[in-house]
């Protein structure tokens, strides 16, 4: 009996290892280890990947009543939701927004009832992914491809310098404005290895279209001062503020938080071992900044980093022009709509930065 339960054990190992996902196998190998040894049911008796039939012949009754009655079990049918049903129903190639944007793709993911679909601006060739999910937040976010070419981590501190100020709210940081007036369930900003991005989300549609306005002004129209880059990025200051003549004192939000983010042997260790192992690529390079070359950063070269402000529209534009940037964006939640452009819901990614 032995010898044939080893045998059951090796031919459903080999059959995982053709049929199931890499990081299902070794559940499956746990499992049948633990009926070859007696102990009866292993820890995960109804296992993945479409072995079960093999398996659970070795995981005593319960474990085969478990798995028969898992196989027997008919798919949910969920009804898709209004939010999803509008995205589902676009096709590759339909044009949307007067005929500003193109559909590129279109996918489903029926296990989480969600539809997306990959659009291009046409005039820009800016990418727009869009997820209708039935979800009661309302998604946004907007993101950059920002990759270093050194460790003054650049891109973080325009990523926080970004929310300082821009061109329709010039007020003194409008982002943490908004954290006290907002009702989000989220808001923030990151700096990924490569990339930027700016997320939102929140339940109320009036405050969803508050925050589109200022992360999208911050985003494409930023003031970038010189008061707000010492700030936020590196600074001399007084140890005692109201002693001129205590020692200078290296400072700023960017610079403080990549100090504590560098500040322990194993930070410094992986940091060291991503800069050997892409000696040639971006990745070579600390996105976040590191606190020995952030001060070598000056507030010329964030601004040259930056391309040329773009020209908001303005009563001379044409009147198709004009009237497309004054016209309020389309409901976001519950749209019927094929014409729906505004994230209804989104999975955002897990960035190194967050800001």
């Amino acid at each position: 009996m032995i010898a044939s339960r080893t045998l059951v054990c090796a031919a459903a190992s080999t059959l995982a290892s053709r049929i199931t996902p890499r990081f299902q196998r070794g559940n499956t190998v746990r499992a049948l280890a633990s009926a070859n040894r007696g102990n009866g049911i292993g820890r995960r008796p109804i296992l993945i990947g479409g072995i079960a039939g093999v398996t659970t012949a070795q995981m005593g009754n319960l474990g085969n009543q478990q798995a028969r009655a898992v196989e027997a079990a008919p798919a949910p049918d969920t009804a898709m939701a209004p939010a999803v049903a509008a995205i589902a129903a676009l096709k590759p190639g339909a044009k949307l927004a007067d005929g500003a944007f193109e559909v590129l793709t279109v996918n489903e993911v029926p296990e989480y009832n969600v539809a997306c679909v990959e659009l291009v601006h046409l005039k820009t060739g800016a990418r727009w992914m869009h997820c209708g999910a039935d979800d009661p937040n309302n998604v946004f976010n907007v993101a950059f491809r920002t990759t270093p070419t050194d460790d003054t981590g650049i891109a973080h501190i325009l990523e926080h310098t970004a929310l300082c100020g821009s061109d329709r709210y010039p007020i003194r940081d409008p982002f943490f404005n908004m954290l006290r007036r907002s009702l989000s369930t989220f808001m923030n900003a990151m700096t990924a290895a490569d990339f930027t991005c700016y997320p939102f989300s929140t339940m109320n549609e009036t405050d969803y279209y508050n925050l589109l306005g200022v992360y999208l002004d911050a985003a494409f129209f930023p003031k970038l001062s010189r008061e707000d880059f010492l700030q936020e990025g590196h600074r001399l200051e007084f140890k005692d503020m109201e002693d001129k003549s205590s020692p200078l004192e290296l400072k700023g939000v960017v610079f403080n938080e990549m100090k504590g983010a560098m500040g322990s042997q194993a930070a410094r260790f992986n940091r060291a071992l991503g800069a050997t192992l892409f000696p040639t690529s971006t990745y070579h390079h600390n996105s976040g900044g590191d606190p020995v070359n952030i001060p070598t950063l000056t507030h010329d070269d964030l601004s040259a980093s930056t391309p040329p402000t773009t020209t908001r529209p303005t009563p001379g534009c044409s009147p198709t022009e004009t009237s497309r940037w004054n016209k309020p964006w389309p409901s976001p939640r519950n749209s019927r709509s094929p014409s729906l452009t505004a994230s209804t819901s989104a999975r955002s990614t897990s960035p190194t930065n967050a800001g």
